[in-house]
């Protein structure tokens, strides 16, 4: 029996595979990091501001959103409109944002943000820390 992942299985899945390639505890630290200053000024500053301050000064964050929106598996991606998912595809997420005339549709993109960017900060978290036991483990055998 095939059971459909609802939504959080989705972001969670997705973010996964995102801070997976990892090598380096420092940059999961660093999507840890960014992951929860996004979301902090989504909700403190605005949605498009937070949006554009990340496109420049959080961009690792940023890139993985972008790409979370522009995944377009209807079984694994977000449930975004075809004119955002395209748009992230393009580049031009920002500007489409900010064109948008739906204001449902802007807090929908909104949600999804803060909800995704949730899952990215935990899974970042989580591979920074098997990273940094992999390093003690190493240092560890070279003792003995």
């Amino acid at each position: 029996m095939i059971v459909a992942l609802n939504m959080d299985q989705k972001r969670a899945s997705f973010a996964l595979g995102q801070v997976a390639w990892l090598k380096e505890k420092e940059e999961a630290n660093n999507i840890r990091t960014q992951s929860a200053k996004f979301i902090a000024l989504i909700l403190n500053s605005g949605f498009l501001q937070a949006m554009d301050f990340a496109g420049t000064k959080l961009n690792g964050a940023f890139v993985i959103l972008n790409n979370w929106f522009a995944e377009d598996d209807k079984e694994t991606g977000p449930e975004l409109s075809e004119p955002i998912k395209k748009a992230a595809v393009n580049g031009t997420l920002n500007q489409k944002l900010a064109e948008l005339d739906d204001i449902n549709e802007y807090r929908r993109a909104m949600q999804e943000s803060v909800a995704f960017l949730g899952w990215l900060k935990s899974k970042a978290e989580g591979k920074k820390m098997e990273l940094e036991n992999k390093q003690g483990n190493h240092s560890g055998n070279k003792e003995t």
